[in-house]
């Protein structure tokens, strides 16, 4: 154990002493959801609402500008909104609120009776802006005609009822689980610090006469190879805490589903196993490539079979067990929890198994030119 830890440490600090681990793996970590909020918060401060040009004088009876408010529409008073509409100043226009008299003008059991107490009139370059206008225009006869019903003392809901059409949807089960389909992709957007931590790295390693340096110590071949994993899972661990204290700060009080994501420390446990064993299959690609560009060609294989067996799980086509796939599949603790044990013990023998070849074979511990 004494030269377990002593290799642990020694990973440790060379993974601290490497400037690519601060520029692509704890810096976005750290400043990633800061800067999206920040982003977030620049479009929606540059989304103003649409001007609408409005006369300069609107009755307070009729709160229309209150209405196209509501509408995201803000309203801009001019002397003459025809004028402005024409010059292409705005793209809607109300030009003239006339006030009537309504049904109160006469009998109404009269034909030819005007019923309006209000008629706005105006103008709109599409569709769309002209259904929104209708809509605020709509808004604000339905409040007056509600202060009207409460003035006269009558009951909103015994003496007024305003309809409106509203759209339901159908609800039906999701296409698509979102939430396995998070913990698959934050699996393997960890998983990627490994490529680069242990398959390429660990070439150079072997290149650079790192690996026989060590491996001419008292230390066993598993240690070192286990040394290696668990600096890099703990890298890992590092980068994650950092982003997931930005949404504990940043989105704490914000309802949404990243509230509901972590539900256990099973959970916890299963993901930090399956980024275990992604390791340690790129740990065996960076011991038994050659060179460099054979470990991207291999690495690009298990990185596909990595993909397929989170898509497995995703879908549902795999039990928790399966290593991988469980992390996805897995709904309850107890699944999680087989998908941990699953994962941890497949992560010690590719481990057990690389370090075995990496003790009989030499040429998985010198390079080409020094054998």
């Amino acid at each position: 154990m004494r030269a377990l830890w002593t290799l642990l440490r020694l990973e440790v600090r060379r993974l601290s002493r490497t400037a690519q681990v601060y520029t692509f793996v704890l810096l976005p970590a750290l400043l990633l959801l800061p800067v999206g909020v920040f982003l977030g918060v620049t479009v929606v401060s540059l989304d103003q609402p649409d001007p609408v040009a409005v006369p300069a004088h609107l009755p307070a009876e009729l709160p229309l500008a209150w209405a196209l408010s509501r509408e995201d529409l803000a309203p801009r008073p001019v002397e003459d909104p025809a004028a402005a509409w024409l010059s292409g100043e705005v793209d809607a226009a109300v030009i003239a609120v006339e006030r009537r008299e309504g049904l109160a003008a006469g009998n109404p059991a009269l034909e030819g009776v005007d019923p309006a107490a209000w008629v706005v009139r105006v103008l709109a370059t599409d569709d769309e802006a002209q259904a929104r206008l209708e809509a605020a225009v709509e808004r604000a006869g339905d409040d007056v005609l509600t202060d009207l019903v409460v003035l006269a003392g009558g009951d909103l809901e015994r003496d007024l009822e305003v309809a409106h059409v509203e759209v339901l949807d159908v609800e039906e089960p999701p296409v698509f689980p979102v939430e396995a389909g998070l913990w698959a992709y934050a699996v393997f957007l960890v998983s990627l610090v490994g490529f680069f931590m242990l398959a390429l790295a660990g070439v150079a390693d072997r290149n650079e006469g790192v690996t026989e340096a060590l491996l001419v110590t008292p230390a066993r071949a598993w240690q070192v190879l286990l040394a290696r994993l668990l600096a890099t899972l703990g890298l890992q661990v590092v980068a994650c805490l950092l982003f997931v204290g930005n949404v504990v700060l940043l989105l704490a009080q914000v309802e949404g589903p990243h509230q509901d994501l972590l539900r256990g420390p099973a959970q916890v446990a299963s993901l930090v196993t399956a980024s275990a064993l992604c390791d340690a299959l790129y740990l065996m690609v960076g011991t038994w490539s050659p060179n460099a560009k054979a470990a991207n060609n291999l690495g690009g294989l298990v990185m596909t079979g990595i993909l397929g067996l989170l898509g497995l799980g995703v879908a549902d086509l795999a039990p928790a067990w399966l290593p991988l796939a469980g992390v996805a599949a897995a709904s309850t603790p107890v699944e999680h929890l087989q998908a941990t044990g699953s994962s941890a013990l497949l992560s010690l023998l590719v481990v057990a198994a690389t370090a075995a070849a990496l003790d009989r074979r030499v040429d998985l511990k010198l390079a080409a030119e020094r054998r």
